[in-house]
């Protein structure tokens, strides 16, 4: 009896052949990769497999493997829905394309021409005889501006410095919270437990996988799905008292598998029953460099490292640390993938241009290039920083140094103030661009300058970048808004409309626009609310589950159907608005506006019908008590005779109204149900704009979300100082593509002796950190914080005199530990130009920086 895993494989196989039942005289891929063992059995039994063919083809093999997949991508066979779409462009179902990376991007140019040969075949469409061919042609070659040499370097320096910081944390439980114990649960959870035996040699793996088997059966039958078993391993490792007896047992697996090594001494004291110091152990597997931070999902183990050649723009060196295997991915794709797919490293997503976060203080040479530009500024402007800044507005801002030491940097010029990162200065230049102008529109035109809004142009998927400027920040919101609507699941949908429910019977506005008299209409609105709204919910209140249902389906379906054109056109009314303190006003009554014209036609027959259900006579007499109690309201005042009038003859003729005022009924009750239901849509959104947002776009924060290779493209134009170019992977990829920046040589050279002070100058963020080197850096640190993490950046330039490259370095999650940043910064020049890097290392006396 087969199980169920080897019957779906056999499915499997039974499909892919009759896929081409009548096309026999293809050949059907059935397996890959197989192994010497299975080669001989089928050479040895030949006559058993009379159709079967065994085949050597050439494969793609990757040599740098996971140091360069970010980049190169991987190759793979076209799943059904690629295949679809591409058998049009001459792919076959056998056909391998390129999935990621420089292989996807370059297919066209890479894949070459498919030869073709004319084949005579029998009426069951076996071959008889070839009558003509046409040879195949290779693809074009692609060379890359890598340095594998550098890429190299940087990997390692990458994974040596996060390394270090991880030994630093076990070696200071006092600092920070993580153990031995946490790294091997995220050694599990990271899928470098196999449950697959293979063989004698994995005496204690089987034990495990026996254990999680006995486990298994234990579990209810409908929860197995549910529990993974990773899952199990980790419930069993914390289970008292045999927990520490499993642990053992665990260790022993991960060092049959390769994953830690253990010498002669750890291998007996792990096999004994001693209790185990898994600090210890964790900190010499990481020194001896068994283990790296990639394999673990113990921050910081996400990092960013990238260099570019200022005068080309050509990359040098891109690291996406951690990443996945290509070679992996192009042999079993879909096994590995799967695993990929629930690794909580995210191995296949690329940071470097896809993970858009706040810039932190490497944004601050925008702001003060902006200030120089306009005028609101000089290099030798003193700006005293007190601590706290009160011109923008509450709740007020503070510079990251008085949050730390309780006071503020003091009377600093612009070098000072970029060297010490002070935010007061760059919230008080952003204020003076506001008193001059809008503010955030200038800082908008130089984040434009520097290519801040746009893509860089690197031939690979990249996130578009977003920058704290109104209109962009209101257009995706908006986007993200009906996204979020559109996509809402069940039972979300009936959350919203238990809301909804609440809402309407609370308020209710019949409000009369036709009477124009102020008073007259105060009063009379008063009295709808007394007489009309009581009757009319009295009869809404049985319907209202059913209508704001099917209005609520009728919105999103119209949603759905219209996202694209509702973006634009909410956002092109909010936009024309340019009192940016009425925006969320704007929006409001722009969305009722558009969602109104859009389903009234589907709606009012059900209101209709509800309202039918008011009697008469009921309706009638609550009007008229309306009416009747306005007019003697109105009869007292001085001046309102003839508005008193008007409403005397509604009176005299209300019979004869009941059709118009069951119309305008059927219309104030759709604008109330698509008022909550709208209400609904934009709660929590805020789309108004303040001077206290701008201050903080001015120093990285606001809404400013960039990639790191967006931000490294705006630091290389600041290097080279006359140009901004698209970035390439591509030898020659940007030749006459750049664009002038049109900016004040001497501006730039302020703000670049500016970047030199942050490494040279007494109160410096990176002071002394690159004193090893035989050139001066130019460099900007940064700190972005997102919930409660911080992630650290550094750009920089080097050399100062005459700039050849700029670099990013982004840790995410390093939480105290920015210092590292600095540490891979050094690493990386000292590898460009050929030094012997003596850098320190890292201790409890050194790691804190801005």
């Amino acid at each position: 009896m087969i199980n169920t895993y080897k019957a779906r494989q056999l499915i499997a196989l039974r499909s892919q052949i009759y896929s081409h039942a009548y096309r026999k005289y293809e050949d059907v891929c059935l397996a890959k990769d197989i192994s010497e063992e299975t080669i001989s059995y089928l050479n040895e039994y030949e006559d058993r497999f009379p159709n079967l063919v065994i085949n050597l083809e050439e494969k793609r093999f990757y040599p740098l493997g996971n140091m360069m997949s970010n980049i190169i991508g991987y190759t793979s066979g076209l799943t059904q829905n690629q295949y679809e779409n591409l058998k049009n462009q001459g792919y076959g179902l056998s056909d391998e394309v390129g999935q990621m990376g420089v292989e996807k991007s370059f297919e066209e140019v890479l894949k070459g021409k498919k030869g073709s040969a004319t084949i005579e075949v029998d009426n069951m469409g076996r071959q008889r005889q070839k009558i003509s061919e046409i040879p195949s042609e290779k693809g074009e070659d692609i060379y890359l501006t890598i340095d594998a040499t550098l890429q190299q370097d940087v990997y390692k320096a990458v994974e040596n410095r996060l390394k270090e910081a991880l030994v630093l944390k076990l070696k200071s439980p006092q600092l920070y919270n993580v153990s031995g114990y946490d790294m091997l649960v995220a050694l599990i959870k990271t899928h470098h437990l196999s449950f697959e035996s293979s063989g004698k040699d994995t005496v204690h793996l089987n034990v495990l996988i026996k254990s999680v088997e006995e486990a298994y059966k234990q579990i209810d039958p409908l929860m197995r799905q549910k529990i993974s078993e990773e899952e199990i391993v980790i419930n069993k490792m914390a289970e008292a008292p045999h927990g520490e007896a499993f642990i053992h047992e665990v260790l022993l697996a991960l060092n049959e598998l390769g994953v830690l090594k253990f010498d002669k001494n750890e291998q007996t004291l792990v096999e004994s029953e001693e209790k185990i110091d898994l600090d210890a152990l964790f900190i010499k597997q990481l020194e001896e460099g068994t283990l790296t931070p990639g394999q673990m999902n113990i921050d910081p183990f996400n990092c960013v490292a990238a260099m570019v050649d200022i005068r080309s723009g050509e990359v040098l060196s891109l690291i996406d640390y951690p990443s996945y295997d290509n070679n992996q991915m192009s042999a079993q794709s879909n096994k590995y993938f799967e695993k990929l797919n629930t690794d909580p490293r995210s191995l296949l997503w690329q940071r470097s241009l896809k993970t858009l976060k706040a810039p932190g203080s490497t944004f601050k040479m925008i702001t003060a290039l902006a200030g120089l530009e306009e005028g609101v500024i000089k290099p030798e402007t003193v700006i005293d920083d007190v601590g706290i800044y009160k011109e923008a507005g509450k709740p007020y801002p503070k510079c990251w140094y008085y949050t730390n030491t309780g006071k503020g940097h003091g009377p600093l010029d612009l070098k000072g103030a970029i060297g010490a990162s002070c935010n007061y200065y760059f919230y008080e230049v952003a204020h003076r661009l506001d008193g001059e102008e809008d503010g955030i529109n200038i800082l908008s035109k130089y984040m434009k300058t520097l290519g801040l809004t746009e893509s860089t142009g690197i031939e690979l998927e990249e996130l578009m970048p977003n920058p704290s400027v109104p209109d962009i920040v209101v257009e995706n919101k908006i986007g993200q808004l009906l996204q979020q609507f559109a996509s809402a699941s069940q039972s979300k949908q009936k959350e919203m409309i238990a809301n909804e429910i609440v809402e309407v019977n609370k308020s209710f506005n019949l409000a009369d626009e036709n009477i124009k008299d102020e008073m007259a209409s105060t009063l009379y609105n008063q009295q709808l609310k007394i007489y009309v709204v009581p009757v009319l919910q009295e009869t809404l209140k049985k319907h209202y589950d059913a209508l704001l249902s099917e209005m609520t389906k009728q919105v999103k379906d119209y949603v759905v159907m219209h996202q694209k054109d509702l973006t634009k056109q909410l956002t092109r009314e909010v936009i024309f608005n340019k009192n940016f303190g009425s925006r969320n006003e704007s929006v409001y009554k722009a969305v009722c506006n558009l969602v109104e014209k859009g389903t009234a036609h589907t709606s009012d027959a059900a209101i209709e019908k509800v309202l039918d259900e008011i009697d008469t006579n009921t309706l009638l007499d609550a009007y008229e008590n309306a009416l009747l109690k306005t007019y003697r309201q109105l009869i007292r005042q001085d001046g309102k005779n003839e508005d008193a009038k008007q409403l005397e003859m509604q009176i005299k003729y209300l019979d004869d109204q009941e059709k118009e005022i069951r119309k305008k009924l059927l219309t104030k009750v759709r604008q109330n149900l698509l008022n909550v239901i709208v209400n609904n849509l934009l709660n929590g959104v805020e789309l108004n704009w303040t001077e206290g947002i701008t201050v903080r776009t001015a120093i990285g924060q606001g809404y400013n979300a960039f990639s790191p290779l967006q931000v490294l493209r705006y630091v290389a134009a600041l290097a080279n100082g006359k140009k901004l170019q698209p970035l390439t992977l591509i030898q020659g990829g940007n030749a006459g593509k750049e664009e002038v920046l049109g900016l004040s040589y001497e501006n730039i050279k302020a703000v670049q002796e500016g970047m030199l002070t942050v490494t040279t100058g007494e109160e410096g963020t990176a002071k002394g950190q690159f004193d090893n080197l035989p050139f001066k850096i130019a460099a900007k640190t940064g700190t972005a914080e997102e919930g409660s993490h911080e992630h650290n950046y550094i750009v920089a330039f080097a050399p100062y005199e005459k700039p050849e490259v700029a670099l990013i370095v982004a840790i995410y999650n390093a939480d105290g530990l920015g210092r590292y940043s600095t540490l891979i910064a050094n690493d990386m020049l000292s590898s460009y130009f050929g030094l012997q890097n003596q850098q320190e290392s890292i201790t409890l006396a050194n790691t804190w920086m801005e």
